[in-house]
């Protein structure tokens, strides 16, 4: 084939083994594609391939240079093997431990597993992916009632759920919203686990306002004017701006009820399952101002009965993500805003999701602390290992 060259030693002072080692090596790679990028077409020629340079040492050396490289690399082979087979193990032994404490279905019980999960900690925090196992287990232990003790003097969910009810009838009949159909109550094989004194199962819709993107057509897509959030454009807890689509702001004014606020949640409906996982985000002032596209979904808590922080974690927990049936439309997994509306929610006294939130933050904090020590100290091992290499070279 014209785009494969076959090269081959010229005369007897080189072996092929060892050019084949100097044709992979990091310098020939880095060489080879300055001249294919300095190239018309992206490919290297023939003339060009002929004048790389090689450091020849002798036929012996060379020999020497094989043998050695090839042991290496079986050594490297092994540990490579080895270190998948130890992950996979490490992975099973954090499932393990840390299914116990997200299984407890008392305080006392989870301060017992706890302690001995406590007790192993520097076997098995030993890496940033089981620090992830251990956040979005205290995520589900939150959202479960056992990660801080319950009030007897909070006014229970019950109660807020009656006054959320007060306020939609009093809104229905001064004409201000329209009534809905209700929701079917939480039947009891959908209720995942116990909840603690105080707490409801609602369906998210009853605490949760939830509003669809407007399908803006493609064809209004300008290069400025006023923002439309899409899905690319929702990251993990973040907006990604970076590839942003506008449409004529004269246009976008006749859209209002699709602008977005500051501390509006907004979560992704297309892919929501994959192996990036579940994308929502908080919008921020900066973010501003900005209308909601189609297949992105807006989640308003409703006021003085549901905090924004608490819905944002109980999104990231597995008590959500876990229950989610993505279906299917063409092909592509998606979610829809009436499937999320009769999900059912554990909702907690508002005066608990308070203390809730302030406790996750407190130890999702450390957990940050942690993968950043851990990954430190990967840099600094991999730098001392380069060095290493470097002065036995």
């Amino acid at each position: 084939m014209r785009s494969v060259t076959v090269i081959r030693p010229v005369h007897l002072g080189i072996s092929v083994d060892f050019l084949a080692l100097h044709l992979m090596s990091k310098a020939s790679q880095s060489e080879i594609w300055r001249e294919v990028k300095q190239s018309a077409q992206p490919c290297l020629y023939l003339a060009k391939s002929a004048a790389l340079k090689i450091a020849l040492p002798p036929l012996a050396e060379q020999s020497r240079i094989v043998t050695r490289v090839e042991e290496l690399m079986r050594l490297c082979d092994a540990l490579e093997a080895k270190g998948q087979l130890e992950a996979v193990q490490h992975a099973q032994l954090i499932s393990t431990l840390l299914a116990t404490l997200t299984e407890s279905d008392t305080p006392t019980q989870l301060a017992e597993n706890w302690q001995r999960v406590a007790s192993h900690f520097d076997l098995l925090l030993d890496r940033p992916q089981a620090v992830d196992a251990l956040e979005q287990t205290i995520l589900q232990i939150a959202v479960r009632g056992l990660l801080v003790p319950q009030d007897p003097q909070d006014e229970p969910a019950s109660a807020l759920l009656e006054k959320i009810r007060t306020e939609k009838d009093k809104l229905i009949a001064d004409g201000k919203i329209k009534r809905d159909k209700p929701l079917q109550p939480i039947a009891e094989d959908e209720q995942r686990f116990a909840l603690p004194p105080g707490w409801e199962w609602v369906p998210v819709g009853d605490v949760v306002e939830m509003l669809n993107g407007y399908a803006f057509k493609s064809e209004w897509f300008k290069k400025a004017g006023t923002r439309l959030l899409r899905n690319v454009n929702v990251a993990h807890g973040y907006v990604d701006w970076s590839t942003p689509a506008f449409i004529d702001s004269v246009l976008a004014s006749g859209f209002d009820q699709f602008a977005l606020n500051e501390g509006d949640v907004v979560l992704t409906l297309d892919r929501p399952i994959i192996s990036t996982g579940l994308k929502l985000a908080v919008l921020q002032k900066h973010d501003l101002p900005c209308l909601l596209l189609q297949r992105v979904a807006r989640l308003s808590p409703v006021p003085q009965s549901l905090s924004q922080e608490y819905l944002v974690l109980w999104l990231q927990s597995d008590a959500f993500v876990g229950t989610l049936d993505p279906g299917r439309s063409n092909g592509v997994p998606h979610i829809s805003t009436k499937q999320v509306a009769s999900m059912a929610f554990p909702l907690p006294p508002i005066a608990e999701q308070s203390r809730i939130v302030t406790r996750v933050t407190a130890l999702r904090q450390l957990c940050a602390e942690l993968r950043t020590r851990l990954l430190t100290s990967q840099s600094t091992q991999a730098q001392l290992a380069e060095a290493l290499v470097q002065e036995v070279a």
